[in-house]
């Protein structure tokens, strides 16, 4: 049986906290000793979904406009035809091209993704406490957004945050990749200019990386994290059984 129990605690300045979470309560079993051993628990279920929704609403936006900045660049390369591959081109150069043209579109489908995970899980977490008894998650052992997310949300919490990421990434090489490929315009000073403005976007991919590597709270750095969200994929998705395509 599943019991809704609320505490509350006095603290000194004469506030009260209250912390309310499912208890699952096994059927003839004492409710008062349960509800004990989650007195410890006090934080409320919606302030969780609530902080952990307002997280996600927040990355949705940056996501949007660095999507609209990855269109504006695609529409400004076809326009110019700076990479359209020419008979002419040495090898690694038509390589360059297309993988410009390959980062470019990455960069897109993933700020999309993000975008997309973020709006269908927040709209969850905003009626998260109106779930069926026995679907409520129990907050025991989680104390912030961020660790709701992970312990109980988290593929969707590193499809986030990989998406994100990887899609600024991908927008920033593959700029960087436009001005280190030789376009034949322009004299010795422009090209020196085009692979300075290369080598400093590559530079400022490596020290995000670093900064994000730095702050990573769940995970070793950013490798790791691409590793975990490998095995919560597969798990996920295919590793069910009986199989069926992408557990639809």
């Amino acid at each position: 049986e599943h019991v809704w129990r609320s505490s509350r605690s006095s603290s000194s300045g004469g506030s009260s906290m209250r912390g309310s979470v499912w208890l699952n309560v096994p059927r003839g079993g004492d409710v008062t000793a349960v509800t004990a051993a989650a007195a410890g628990v006090n934080v409320n279920v919606n302030d969780l979904a609530n902080a952990a929704y307002g997280w996600m609403t927040g990355l949705g936006a940056p996501a949007a406009l660095i999507a609209g900045a990855v269109v504006a660049t695609v529409y400004d390369v076809n326009s110019s035809g700076s990479m359209a591959t020419l008979a002419s081109d040495p090898t690694w150069v038509r390589w360059a091209k297309k993988w410009n043209q390959i980062l470019l579109s990455t960069a897109f489908a993933m700020e999309v993704i993000c975008i997309f995970v973020v709006t269908v899980t927040g709209t969850m977490l905003s009626s998260f406490a109106d779930r069926p008894h026995g679907t409520v998650t129990t907050l025991m052992g989680t104390t912030s957004a961020m660790g709701f997310l992970k312990e109980h949300f988290e593929f969707e919490y590193l499809t986030c945050r990989i998406t994100f990421l990887q899609g600024l990434l991908n927008w920033l090489a593959a700029i960087a990749l436009e001005h280190a490929i030789p376009t034949g315009i322009g004299g010795p000073s422009q090209r020196s200019m085009d692979v300075f403005i290369a080598s400093c976007l590559m530079t400022l991919i490596l020290m995000m990386l670093s900064f994000y590597n730095a702050h990573s709270t769940f995970y070793p750095n950013y490798l790791s994290m691409l590793g975990r969200y490998a095995v919560v994929l597969w798990e996920r998705y295919f590793y069910r059984w009986p199989p069926r395509p992408l557990s639809l």
